[in-house]
């Protein structure tokens, strides 16, 4: 779990290494500074220091805000840092004259004194800046800079565009990067979609010129329950990645302002690009035991986050934070005025050891006296009270069972459908297929139910039975079916048809158990001559969508050589559709500037797939069909449904997404369906079909799909296309663009 720490705007800049030391002991990840005076905005040189933020925290990624300004303008942002750094100069040099004036009484000597400090000082500042060059050359670590909060759309667009920009370049100057953007425009009113049009026309600007990542300030302020299209928050960000385009570097600063968020909308947000959370310290409490909590129902909205690893950021509010900055600051700073009192000294004692030897005995004893002053102790800056509570809190997830543990490696991978018919497996793609026990667990069930069956129909003429394993890969069907075949107590012989040569000789090294018939067999199902019918005939041909893998087309083929009254294992597949938003994928599928991006099918495992209608039945397969009913034309596999859908509030749908059960045998099924899903499976993820055009719908107008599974010689392909309530084109007509290979 990352965690930030962030702080209110602050003037003060010489905290670094007491901050630096603070970090690493209370075991923060990061810091957020928001400084007041910092940046390009000050017109003066003090955004050199800027830099130094960036190297804040030895070793660790350091988040910092360039500049942070409350609606300042540039006079008083210049102002304030020239009023800031007399006071100090003249602070400082006030208290050093008045030492050396009590204890030295030759006031030459003091002005020789005041003109090498400021000699001294000089110097000490070329070595900061030159110090301060070669830090910002180190483009390793990671940063943040906040927005100008100035930089509010209002009015005069044209005078915040070019300040917008202006802060932009200097981000990327930096070498930043991730920037924060202040929230857009809240208000319902006329106003809102210009205001926010202007905010995305600037972030547009952004998002071209700056290379990094982009987030925008969504603080949640809503308390009640209500339809989620009436959300302001939901409302701004909807309409902003959509005038955007939907770039897949824009994300979400998500701010909890209170502890009474609308589930609907936390829903809404978790299928939603949120980056980072932010929990300002007003919305904890103390408990009976005084120590830092949370409401429960929070506490589970934090952990949701932390499940899609958001990163946290504590804000803190009020003086007290900057009260302890300040008195860092005055203890820093008491510590570089005798750093520059002893240097000035050591000088001055050097000009003038011919001169006077007693008087340098008696700066010498000075500096002494001053070494031994003690410095405050610094007070508690940070309360780690808050990072110890989101630690505990991310400490107390449910850990992650062995399935989500494997498919968490996948998450978001995007992967195109396999074409086991026209290209054959790697060892890889074997091996992970081989680690869903489950699967072979149902089909080996499946084997022993079918070989029961056909014992017990068999009694007065007991025989060998013949199970042909089609695909057998590297084998895990084959042995699953023998072990069915011991447990019925059935003798059996098996055969073992595999096309890819690489798999078939792992096949023939394999160690089958003794006694046991396995006959391998190296060719394709759809053109062998089998030496005689099989009584039980097993696949492993399902892909995602249930026959996308062409299943249907090779067990056309391979039912020849089964008998009459033969088992198919699976006997019949169903795919299963639903509309979905999709904003991160639909992003990156934008990025790819490609024609074909949204006219082919993905296999994906997204956590930001949100399912928002009930899934449908789609395609139907049976096995084995009637001889008769097979077309040379494969016309008999053609498909075509058109399927309607009811929503409970306004959507966005970017996409559908694709799932499928199979009845293997009996009442013995695997399922990827959600409402259905066969428990540890992960053998199959969803596939995705994109939509060029995103299309809203409401509660009162429902949506229309019209999708076709269609083939010519030796392609077969998907088209699909939204016909109501508004209508897009049909996606990858005549198998443009993507197709399965026969």
């Amino acid at each position: 779990m990352s965690c930030f720490y962030g702080l209110e705007p602050i003037k003060i800049t010489d905290l670094f290494s007491e901050i630096s030391e603070l970090l690493e002991k209370q075991g923060f990840d990061f810091l957020l500074v928001p400084l007041e005076i910092e940046g390009p905005l000050s017109q003066n040189n003090t955004h050199l220091k800027a830099r130094e933020w960036t190297n804040l925290v030895s070793g660790k990624v350091t988040e910092i805000f360039a500049d942070d300004s409350k609606e300042n303008s540039k006079e008083n942002s210049k102002e304030n840092s020239n009023e800031n750094s007399n006071e100090n100069s003249n602070e400082n040099s006030n208290e050093n004259s008045k030492e050396n004036s009590k204890e030295n009484s030759n006031e030459n000597q003091n002005e020789n004194l005041k003109e090498n400090q400021n000699e001294n000082q000089n110097q000490n500042q070329n070595q900061n800046q030159n110090q301060n060059q070669n830090q910002n050359q180190n483009q390793n670590q990671k940063s943040i800079g906040n927005q100008n909060q100035m930089l509010e759309i209002q009015d005069q667009f044209i005078d915040i565009e070019n300040k917008f920009y202006t802060e932009i370049h200097w981000a990327k100057y930096l070498g930043i990067t991730s920037i924060f953007i202040p929230k857009p425009y809240f208000k319902s009113d006329e106003n809102q979609r210009i205001m926010n049009a202007n905010y995305s026309k600037m972030i547009n600007h952004a998002i071209n010129d700056f290379t990094g990542e982009i987030a925008i300030h969504i603080p949640i302020t809503s308390m009640k329950e209500t339809e989620i299209s009436e959300y302001r928050e939901y409302q701004a960000w909807n309409q902003i990645r959509q005038l955007c385009g939907y770039p897949t570097k824009l994300v979400i600063a998500l701010e909890l302002t209170h502890t009474k968020v609308p589930q609907n909308l936390i829903q809404k947000f978790m299928f939603e690009p949120v980056k980072y959370l932010i929990l300002p310290t007003s919305i904890f409490a103390k408990n009976s035991d005084e120590e830092i909590s949370l409401p429960l129902r929070t506490q589970g909205i934090i952990q949701q986050f932390m499940r899609k690893k958001s990163t946290m950021i504590i804000r803190e509010n009020g003086e007290t934070i900057l009260e302890n900055l300040e008195n860092l600051a005055k203890a820093n700073l008491e510590k570089l005025n005798l750093d520059e009192n002893e240097n000035s000294n050591e000088n001055s004692n050097e000009k003038n050891k011919n001169e006077n030897s007693n008087e340098k005995n008696q700066n010498q004893n000075q500096n002494q006296n001053q070494k031994q002053k003690p410095l405050p102790d610094p007070p508690s800056y940070f309360d780690n009270s808050y990072l110890t509570f989101l630690r505990t809190l991310y400490s107390c997830l449910p850990p992650l069972s062995e399935v989500e543990k494997m498919e968490e490696s996948f998450q978001d991978n995007v992967q195109l459908p396999l074409q086991p018919l026209m290209e054959n497996l790697d060892n890889q793609t074997y091996s992970l297929f081989e680690d869903d026990e489950t699967k072979y667990l149902q089909y080996e069930e499946a084997v022993y139910e079918a070989l029961k069956f056909l014992k017990s129909k068999n009694e007065d003429n007991p025989r060998e039975f013949v199970i042909m394993v089609v695909g057998a890969g590297r084998g895990p069907l084959v042995q699953a079916s023998l072990r069915a075949s011991f447990r019925a107590a059935c003798k059996a012989k098996l055969y073992a048809i595999e096309k890819n040569p690489q798999a078939v000789i792992t096949l023939k090294k394999r160690n089958w158990e003794q006694n046991s018939k396995v006959t391998i067999v190296e060719t394709d199902m759809r053109f062998w001559n089998a030496p005689e019918k099989a009584d039980i005939l097993v696949s492993e041909l399902l892909g995602s969508f249930g026959d996308n893998e062409l299943s249907p087309e090779c067990l056309d083929g391979a039912q020849r050589f089964l008998r009459e009254d033969g088992i198919s294992i699976p006997s019949e597949y169903t795919s299963y559709i639903a509309p979905c938003t999709a904003v991160n994928f639909f992003g990156e599928l934008k990025s790819y500037d490609k024609d074909s991006s949204f006219e082919t099918q993905y296999i994906v495992k997204t956590s930001r797939f949100n399912q928002v209608a009930d899934l449908q039945p789609c395609f139907k397969f049976t096995h084995p069909l009637p001889p008769e009913k097979i077309q040379k034309n494969n016309s008999h596999n053609w498909r075509n449904i058109v399927i309607q859908y009811q929503f409970l509030e306004s959507e966005i749908i970017h996409g559908f997404c694709g799932y499928f059960d199979a009845k293997l045998f009996g009442d013995i099924y695997i399922s990827t369906n959600p409402d259905s899903r066969t428990p540890g499976l992960f053998s199959w993820f969803p596939i995705f079909f994109p939509i060029k055009t995103p299309v809203f719908v409401d509660q009162n107008n429902p949506l229309v799909l019209n999708i076709w599974r269609t083939s010519r010689q030796s392609h077969v392909w998907y088209e699909w296309a939204v016909i109501s309530p508004s209508q897009t084109q049909i996606h990858n007509p005549n198998g443009k663009f993507s197709w399965f290979g026969m």
